[in-house]
Formats: C-alpha cells, structure tokens, sequence
C-alpha cells in the first residue's frame, strides 16, 4: 500500500518459483495429453468440441474457486490459473455460428 518497490520485488521473488512450478505442471500436462493423443483427456474433450459452453464455464468456475482458496499451496493455485487462462481464451476465440444456431440454447 505504501509502493514500497523493494518490499514488492522481495514478495514476487518468494512466490516466483511456486509461480513457475504452477505453470509448468500445467504446461507439461498439455504437451502430454497431446503426444499421447489421448481422446478422454479433459484437454481433447475441450479441443474437439465435445464438451457443451456450460460445462467449459464451469471448468472455469472450478479452477477459479480453487485459486482464489487461499489454503492452497501456491503451486496448485498457479496451476489453476493457466488452466483459467487457457479457458478464457478458448471461450473467447469460439467459432461464432450463424443463421438459426445463435437463437439455441446454451448447455
């Protein structure tokens, strides 16, 4: 609250590994599922589609509830937040359909 810089590095340094630790399982967990092209990953199933708007929404809604637990190690929270990430951008950049297909109901 002070904009105490050097208070702020020293806290972004303690968590920075956490941080990483985070995002690299995730990472590491995507590159997996797609080398092993595996069909009843969570990955696969959001990829191709087989998964309705409703259920993508609540993956979100899940991994945001587990990284705003603050009894959560810092690592799963950051391994939450890339897959938060990963879904805001694939709900974000879904193909817009159009003719009679934007009047049905989502879910």
């Amino acid at each position: 609250m002070d904009k105490d810089v050097k208070k702020m590095k020293e806290i972004y340094e303690e968590i920075k590994p956490q941080i990483e630790k985070g995002y690299i399982k995730a990472l590491n967990g995507f590159i997996s599922v797609l080398e092993n092209n595996d069909p009843r990953a969570l990955l696969y199933l959001i990829l191709d589609e087989e998964l309705k708007k409703k259920e993508v929404k609540d993956l979100y809604r899940r991994s945001e509830k587990i990284y705003t637990d603050e009894f959560r190690k810092d690592e799963e929270r950051y391994y939450e937040k890339a897959w938060m990430e990963f879904l805001r951008y694939y709900m974000n950049n879904e193909k817009i359909e159009g003719g009679l297909d934007k009047y049905m109901e989502e879910g």
